[in-house]
């Protein structure tokens, strides 16, 4: 899913998903995948559009080697398996 349609003009979109791709269904947000220039600190926010961000999806942040922690929102019930494969900069 794109993001540049989904926020208004003059609206500014959280930083974070500028790097992160996501699906929806059932109401609830899946983390899909996330760019592996991603650098530093990353917030996964609880809400993505207005709805609740509630899985991690495998190998989502698979090779992301940039990345040195990521904040997981209390809401995420479900990780894949080797959602983290690789990320050999998480503290």
């Amino acid at each position: 899913m794109g993001l540049s349609n989904l926020w208004p003009a003059g609206f500014l979109k959280p930083a974070n998903l500028e790097v992160l791709s996501y699906e929806i269904a059932n109401n609830e947000v899946t983390i899909t995948d996330c760019d592996v220039a991603a650098s530093g600190d990353l917030v996964i926010p609880a809400l993505i559009e207005g709805l609740p961000v509630t899985r991690i999806k495998a190998a989502a942040f698979y090779e992301c080697t940039h990345l040195t922690s990521i904040d997981i929102p209390n809401g995420v019930t479900s990780i894949g398996d080797n959602a983290f494969s690789k990320c050999s900069s998480l503290k």
